[in-house]
């Protein structure tokens, strides 16, 4: 069984309707960093630097 990537895109994107301010970052990233700072128990500003800085997190 596969995931619906384009129907939980849309639905995500819904969420975040108002035009002012920063645009929302794409559900594959945002769900990665997620896992990853769950997984590594990094603080938010860890989870940002360790992704920038190692592509093996990045490629995730």
């Amino acid at each position: 069984q596969t995931i619906p990537w384009l129907e939980i895109e849309k639905r995500y994107a819904a969420l975040f309707t108002n035009r002012k301010g920063n645009v929302a970052k794409p559900l594959r990233l945002a769900l990665g960093a997620c896992i990853i700072q769950a997984e590594y128990g990094f603080s938010d500003e860890e989870t940002a630097l360790m992704i920038q800085e190692n592509p093996y997190l990045q490629y995730f």
